[in-house]
C-alpha cells in the first residue's frame, strides 16, 4: 500500500466514524456526540469524530463531569448512564451547575481500551439505562473500523520495510569489498530502524577481538577505535558474539555495562539491540543499536534479516580471496 492508498484509507475511516456519531446522535436524541481516543502515555484525548462537527474545539468532552465520566469508563472498562446530572451526587461534586443527561461507553479491543464514545443532552431524562446496549453496540462497530484501519496501516508499514530491506540486500549482493559492505550496512540501518547510535563490529579470529569498523551517531566515532575481547563479561557485543544470539537490552538495565557499552549508552538510559553476523557457522561480527525507546520485535526481525545478508556478503568477499580491511 503506497502513501496515497494509506491516506485514502484514513479518510474513509474518518468519514465512517463521522457518519457513525451523527447517526448515533439522531438515534438516541442527543444534542452532542463525541468519539475520542485516549493516548496511553499522556492521558490526553484525541477527537476522532464529533457531532455537530467542530462543536468540541480542541477537547472531546466539554465539561469537568464529561471528562471525569470518560476517564472512569476507560479505567473500569464499563459503561455509564446518568439520567439527570443535576441530581447525581458525584456529578454535582465536580460541577454544581451540571445539568442534562449523558451516556458513555468504552471502545474495547480484547483486553485493551482504546477510548470512549459519549452522547449528551441538555434535557434530563433523555437517556435511560436500557439504551446503553445500543451505545455499546455502536462502540463495537467503531472499534472494528479502527482495528481494521490500524491493521491496514501495519501491513503498509511492513510492506515498505520489506521493500527497503530487499533494496539493501541487493546492494550487499553486488558489493566487492568490505568497506563497501559496511557503508551499505550503515545506510541500510538508517533506512530500516530508527536509532540514536549504531556500531558495526568486525570479528578478528586471530586475536579473538571485536573491532569497531563503522557506525552512525555521536558515539560511533569513538567506538570505531575500540576493541572488545570476545570473552569480555561486561560487554553486550561480546555476549552476542559468544552465543551468536541476538539481544534486546531494556532501558535502565545495567548488566553488561563495560567501558564500550557505557560509551554506547553515553551515560544515558538507552535501550540496545544487538545481532550477530554469522554465515556458514562462522562469526563475522556484531551490529549494536541504541536509542531511548525500547526496540520492538519486528525491528529485531529486520535486523536479523539484515545481519544475515551482511554476514553472507562478508563471507562471499572472503571466499574470493580479498583481505578483510578493518581500517
Amino acid at each position: 500500500m503506497d502513501n496515497s492508498a494509506g491516506n485514502q484509507a484514513f479518510k474513509e475511516l474518518k468519514d465512517g466514524l463521522q457518519r457513525l456519531v451523527t447517526n448515533t446522535s439522531m438515534l438516541l436524541g442527543a444534542s452532542h456526540c463525541s468519539l475520542a481516543a485516549l493516548e496511553p502515555g499522556s492521558k490526553a484525548w484525541t477527537i476522532l469524530a464529533a457531532s455537530p462537527q467542530g462543536a468540541f474545539g480542541t477537547g472531546p468532552f466539554r465539561t469537568p463531569v464529561q471528562r471525569a465520566v470518560a476517564q472512569w469508563v476507560v479505567l473500569h472498562r464499563s459503561s455509564v448512564c446518568i439520567e439527570n446530572l443535576a441530581t447525581d451526587p458525584q456529578a454535582q461534586a465536580l460541577d454544581a451547575g451540571a445539568t442534562g443527561a449523558l451516556l458513555c461507553a468504552p471502545l474495547l479491543a480484547n483486553q485493551d481500551v482504546f477510548g470512549a464514545i459519549m452522547v449528551f443532552s441538555p434535557s434530563p431524562g433523555t437517556f435511560k439505562k436500557r439504551e446503553l446496549p445500543w451505545l455499546e453496540a455502536l462502540a463495537d462497530i467503531a472499534m472494528v473500523s479502527i482495528a481494521q484501519s490500524r491493521h491496514m496501516e501495519t501491513v503498509s508499514q511492513q510492506t515498505q520495510q520489506l521493500t527497503k530491506l530487499l533494496d539493501v540486500m541487493r546492494a550487499l549482493g553486488s558489493a566487492q569489498d568490505t568497506r563497501r559492505i559496511f557503508s551499505i550496512t550503515v545506510a541500510g540501518i538508517r533506512r530500516l530502524v530508527r536509532c540514536e547510535e549504531a556500531v558495526i563490529f568486525a570479528f578478528e579470529a586471530a586475536t579473538e577481538e571485536l573491532c569497531g569498523v563503522a557506525g552512525l551517531g555521536l558515539q560511533s566515532a569513538q567506538l570505531a577505535e575500540r576493541r572488545i575481547r570476545l570473552r569480555d563479561p561486561q560487554s553486550v557485543t561480546a555476549w552476542v558474539a559468544q552465543r551468536r544470539r541476538p539481544l534486546l537490552y531494556s532501558v535502565g538495565t545495567r548488566m553488561f555495562v563495560g567501558p564500550v557499552t557505557d560509551t554506547l549508552l553515553a551515560k544515558k538510559e538507552l535501550a540496545l539491540l544487538a545481532v550477530p553476523l554469522v554465515a556458514q557457522g562462522q562469526l563475522w561480527g556484531v551490529i549494536t543499536l541504541a536509542r531511548p525507546e525500547p526496540f520492538e520485535v519486528p525491528e529485531l526481525r529486520l535486523m536479523l534479516n539484515l545481519s544475515s545478508s551482511v554476514a553472507g556478503a562478508l563471507e562471499h568477499v572472503a571466499s574470493v580471496g580479498e583481505r578483510v580491511l578493518y581500517r
